[in-house]
C-alpha cells in the first residue's frame, strides 16, 4: 500500500496506553486487579452507541446436537442493565453512562415492543440460520438468533432497577441528560438534545424558590447558588429577603428579589414574569411557602384556616400555575413540592397545615399524570419533609399552654436542602422521603393507621411543646411577616434545643455563631428514600 508497516512494540505500547486510560483504577472495590480485568473486558465488548455484547462468539459447539447452539454477538438488554449496576456500585464510570444510554433509549423508542436483546446500535437482532461451515466442531454453526420473537418482562425490570443509578453521574452531563430522555448520546455524532435540555449546567439555570427569605427555601437558595443559578426568591419578609439576597451574592449566584404573596395568583404570576424578564425561561420552580396555626381544631377560627389553605395548598397551585404556562410551551423545567411526612400521616394540633399538605399531594399527582398523557418533558415531584429546624416554631400563630416545637428526630435545614436540589437534578420519582422517620411514618400509617392514631393522640400534645410557657406578645407571620423590618431577619435555622440531625460532620451554623454545633456525637445516615 505504499506505507510502512507500524512497529510492533511501537503499537503494542500504544494500545497498552489506551487501555490504561479506558480501565479506572477502581482501588475502591474488594479486589482492585480482577475489577479491572472484568471492566477492560466489558469496556472491549460495548460498541461506540452504547450496546454491550452478550460475548463475543457466533455460537457453542459443545451445545450444537442440544439444539441450543446460540449467536451471542448482540446486545442483551438485560445483562447490559447487570454490568452497568455492577460498575455503579465502584462509582461514577463510563460504563455505567453506556448502559443508562442504551437502555433508556431501547426503552424510550420500543417502548412495550421492546425485545430481550437487539444489535449494538439497537436495530433488530437478525433471525436465526445456519451455516455450512465445512470442519466445524459438533456438525453445523449458527449466526442470528430467535430472541427476536421473545418477549420478557424482567427485562423491564432490570431496566427500572438501572435507571436510578444515573443519580451516581453528573446531572449537568449532556450524555446522562440525552440518554434519560430517551435520545442518543452527544458523543454518537447523532444527537437529538434540543437547546433548552443544554441549559442543564447550575451557572445558566434560572431558579425560583418560594419562602425564600428563612428556612428551607432560604438554604435551598444557597445551595443553588454555590453552583453558579441564577435565584429569583419569593416570599413577604423584606429583611429575611435582602439577606437571602446577600447569601446568595456571596455564594457566586445571581439573585433577584421579589416580594410576594403566594395567595395571590396576580402577585405570583408578576413574580414569574420579573424572573423571566432578568434572568430567561425558568428551569426549575421550588414551592415551599407556608404559614400554619399550633391550636386544636375547634380552636382555630375559620378566617385562620382559609388564610393556612390559601398559602400552603393553593400558593402551591399559582406557584405550579405560573411555572407550566412557561414551561410546557419548551416542554423543559421542573418543579419541585417541598412536602411534608404530615402530608401522608397527620398528627393533632396541626390539622390546618396537615390538611393543605394532603392537598398538595393530590393535587399534585393529578397534574403529574396530565403531563405524563401529554408525554410531557415537564417533570414534577414531591420531596416529604421529616421535622426541620426552621424558625417557623418562633412565629407560627399558636393557642398552645406551651411554645411549639418540632416532633424529633429533627433535621438542619441544609438536609432538606440537599433534597430539593438532588430533586431538580433527578425529578422522575414521584417523591423522595428525607429522612428515615419520614419513610417509616409514611409506611407504618399505609400498615396500622390505627395504631398511629393511639399513639399521636397520647404523645402528639406533649411532644409538640416546649416546657416553656407561651409569650403572648411573640410576632406571628400568619397575616403579615415577622421579618418584614430592618433588623428581623430569623436566618435559615430555629431555635430548637433538642439535637437537630447534623448537616454534615464538622460543619458549623453560620445562624447560630458560638453554638455547641455540631453534636459530639455525629450520625452517618442516609437521608433521601426514592419512591
Amino acid at each position: 500500500m505504499g506505507r510502512p508497516l507500524p512497529v510492533p512494540s511501537t503499537s503494542w505500547s500504544r494500545t497498552e496506553r489506551a487501555w490504561s486510560d479506558a480501565v479506572p483504577a477502581l482501588d475502591n472495590t474488594v479486589a482492585a486487579r480482577d475489577a479491572r480485568q472484568a471492566y477492560a473486558v466489558l469496556r472491549g465488548m460495548t460498541s461506540a452507541d452504547g450496546g454491550m455484547v452478550a460475548a463475543a462468539t457466533t455460537s457453542l459447539p459443545e451445545r450444537s446436537e442440544e439444539g441450543r447452539n446460540y449467536d451471542y454477538r448482540y446486545a442483551w438488554i438485560r445483562d447490559q442493565c447487570f454490568a452497568g449496576q455492577a460498575v455503579a456500585a465502584a462509582g461514577q464510570h463510563p460504563l455505567l453512562d453506556d448502559a443508562v444510554r442504551f437502555a433508556g433509549t431501547r426503552l424510550h423508542e420500543d417502548g412495550p415492543k421492546l425485545k430481550p436483546a437487539c444489535t449494538v446500535d439497537g436495530g433488530p437482532v437478525p433471525d436465526q440460520r445456519t451455516l455450512e461451515l465445512p470442519g466445524y466442531p459438533g456438525r453445523f454453526d449458527r449466526i442470528g438468533n430467535h430472541v427476536s420473537g421473545q418477549f420478557q418482562l424482567d427485562v423491564f425490570g432490570e431496566a427500572l432497577l438501572l435507571l436510578p443509578l444515573r443519580g451516581l453521574l453528573p446531572a449537568d452531563d449532556p450524555r446522562t441528560r440525552a440518554a434519560l430522555r430517551g435520545h442518543p448520546s452527544p458523543n454518537s455524532g447523532h444527537s437529538h438534545v434540543t437547546s433548552e435540555t443544554n441549559r442543564t449546567s447550575m451557572n445558566q439555570q434560572t431558579v425560583v424558590i418560594t419562602g425564600a427569605s428563612a428556612g428551607i427555601g432560604r438554604a435551598t437558595a444557597r445551595l443553588f447558588a454555590g453552583r453558579g443559578a441564577n435565584v429569583v426568591l419569593l416570599a413577604r419578609g423584606k429583611a429575611g429577603l435582602d439577606a437571602t439576597a446577600d447569601d446568595v451574592e456571596e455564594r457566586g449566584g445571581r439573585a433577584l428579589v421579589v416580594p410576594t404573596d403566594m395567595a395571590d395568583p396576580t402577585q405570583v404570576e408578576a413574580a414569574a414574569v420579573a424572573a423571566e424578564e432578568a434572568f430567561g425561561p425558568i428551569d426549575v420552580w421550588v414551592n415551599n411557602a407556608f404559614t400554619s396555626v399550633f391550636a386544636p381544631f375547634m380552636e382555630i377560627e375559620p378566617a385562620e384556616y382559609k388564610r393556612v389553605t390559601e398559602v400552603s395548598y393553593l400558593g402551591f397551585l399559582h406557584g405550579t400555575r405560573a411555572a407550566l404556562q412557561r414551561m410546557i410551551p419548551r416542554d423543559a423545567g421542573v418543579i419541585v413540592q417541598v412536602g411534608s411526612a404530615l402530608g401522608d400521616r397527620s398528627i393533632p394540633l396541626q390539622s390546618a397545615y396537615c390538611g393543605a399538605k394532603h392537598a398538595v399531594n393530590g393535587f399534585t399527582s393529578s397534574v403529574r399524570t396530565e403531563l405524563i398523557h401529554q408525554h410531557s418533558h415537564v417533570h414534577v415531584t414531591v420531596v416529604q419533609m421529616p421535622a426541620v429546624n426552621t424558625p417557623q416554631f418562633s412565629w407560627v400563630l399558636s393557642r398552645l399552654p406551651k411554645s411549639p416545637q418540632p416532633v424529633p428526630p429533627i433535621y438542619q435545614p441544609e438536609v432538606a436542602a440537599r433534597a430539593v436540589v438532588n430533586a431538580a437534578n433527578h425529578p422522575h420519582r414521584e417523591q423522595y422521603y428525607v429522612g428515615a422517620a419520614t419513610a417509616a411514618t409514611i409506611l407504618a400509617n399505609k400498615l396500622a393507621p390505627a395504631l398511629l392514631d393511639g399513639y399521636f393522640a397520647r404523645t402528639g400534645y406533649a411532644s409538640q411543646q416546649t416546657d416553656d410557657s407561651e409569650p403572648g406578645t411573640r410576632p406571628t407571620n400568619l397575616w403579615q411577616p415577622a421579618d418584614e423590618a430592618p433588623d428581623h431577619d430569623y436566618g435559615a435555622h430555629g431555635s430548637s434545643t433538642r439535637r437537630p440531625i447534623p448537616t454534615r460532620p464538622r460543619q458549623r451554623s453560620r445562624d447560630t455563631p458560638g453554638s455547641s454545633w455540631p453534636p459530639r456525637r455525629e450520625r452517618r445516615q442516609r437521608w433521601v428514600w426514592e419512591r
